[in-house]
C-alpha cells in the first residue's frame, strides 16, 4: 500500500488480495480507499456510502427525473426482499 499524502493507495493486486480489510476499512473506519491499475495514472476511489438512497439523490441530477424516480422505486423494492415459504424438511 502506498500512503501518498495520507491517500491510501493500493495496487489492484493488494486490492485484491486485501479485499476484506479493505472493505472494514471502508466501512467502520469511514476511510476513503484508492485502487490504481499497473500502467494506468488513473485511480479508483472506494468509500463509504450511508444510504443508497441518498446516493442516488445526490446524482439526479446528472440523469432524467423519469430515470431516477424508477431507480429509486426499485432500490426501495430490492429492500423489502424476497419471502420464502419451507414446504417441507
Amino acid at each position: 500500500m502506498y500512503n501518498n499524502n495520507t491517500m491510501n493507495i493500493y495496487t489492484s493486486t493488494q486490492a485484491r488480495n486485501n479485499f476484506f480489510e479493505i472493505l472494514n476499512r471502508i466501512i467502520y473506519g469511514n476511510e476513503e480507499i484508492y485502487i490504481k491499475k499497473s500502467n494506468s495514472d488513473k485511480l479508483v476511489k472506494l468509500h463509504r456510502v450511508n444510504s443508497a438512497l441518498n446516493s442516488l439523490e445526490s446524482v439526479i441530477g446528472s440523469i432524467d427525473n423519469k430515470t431516477a424516480l424508477k431507480m429509486k422505486k426499485d432500490i426501495k423494492e430490492g429492500r423489502k426482499g424476497i419471502k420464502r415459504e419451507v414446504l417441507e424438511l
